[in-house]
């Protein structure tokens, strides 16, 4: 006859043998503390059933599963809110820190550079390395009856650390062969003054130079351009005065020409006009 383990002896061993599946080995959904097989003389079967029951709960142990089911809706609900903060904070911080960089970049952005200025049709370079004033130039203005006599008509501007050279002087208009003549003056102011006149041969003009008279270009009373090429190299950093001095006997003549550069002029009746060129050296 099989023997009865008292309960109080059985505690313990089930306590430690539990861990070890013993009771698995009954299949009982309630552990039941049985008497194992090994512990019965001769091979004798164990008696299923004790005097004492223990939930089975009493020994389970915890798994993966378990410790999963400890975590609550509000642990997770609470884990989310905190994230959700903390990322809240993250990207706040990092937006202002990019805007205020990117409003900064867009404040520090140079302007885009003003484009050059078209050049002067008569700067071209001369190929000495001239950056102002370069390339052949032509001063020209009208003088009409009635002007008060001397009077200034212009001025050829000086340019610090360069001279001017008068290479070719002119004169349009009233001073053909049977009116004039009229006279002009250039000077630098120091060292180099010289005068042009041109017109009627029957009135005497001292001049440097006596041009041509003015040739017809017209039916009436139009007239052309007379030129005389000339060198005159004014001092160093000063520019040329040019000066009318002198005119007579106006016959309604007036300068109606292109000069040889191309340029087209047409002036009021009993006119002249004075032309010089030059250039920066």
């Amino acid at each position: 006859m099989p023997r009865r383990v008292p309960a109080m002896l059985l505690a313990p061993i089930v306590g430690t043998f539990g861990l070890l599946g013993c009771n698995a080995l009954t299949g009982a959904s309630d552990l039941e503390l049985v008497a194992c097989t090994w512990d019965c003389p001769d091979g004798a079967a164990a008696d299923s059933t004790l005097d004492t029951f223990v939930p089975a709960d009493t020994f389970k142990v915890a798994d993966a599963s378990d410790a999963a089911d400890d975590t609550t809706l509000e642990d997770t609900e609470l884990d989310a809110a905190e994230d959700a903060g903390a990322d809240a904070t993250l990207e706040a911080g990092d937006a202002d820190a990019s805007d205020a960089s990117d409003v900064k970049d867009a404040a520090d952005a140079p302007d885009a550079p003003d484009a050059p200025d078209a050049p002067d049709a008569t700067d071209a370079p001369d190929g000495d390395g001239c950056t102002v004033g370069c390339g052949v130039k032509v001063f020209t203005t009208v003088g009409t009856m009635g002007t008060t006599l001397p009077a200034t008509l212009g001025t050829i501007p000086a340019i610090i650390g360069k001279r001017i050279r008068i290479m070719k002087i002119g004169i349009c208009g009233d001073a053909d062969t049977t009116s004039g003549p009229v006279r002009f003056v250039a000077t630098d102011g120091l060292a180099v003054t010289f005068s042009w006149a041109a017109g009627s041969t029957a009135v005497a003009a001292t001049s440097t130079y006596r041009l041509s008279p003015t040739p017809v270009t017209g039916a009436g009373s139009e007239r052309g351009f007379s030129y005389q090429a000339v060198t005159h190299l004014g001092g160093l950093s000063r520019g040329f005065t040019i000066r009318w001095d002198l005119a007579a006997d106006f016959d309604f003549r007036y300068c109606s020409a292109k000069d040889e550069d191309g340029t087209s002029f047409g002036d009021p009746p009993n006119s002249v006009r004075v032309w010089v060129k030059y250039q920066y050296e």
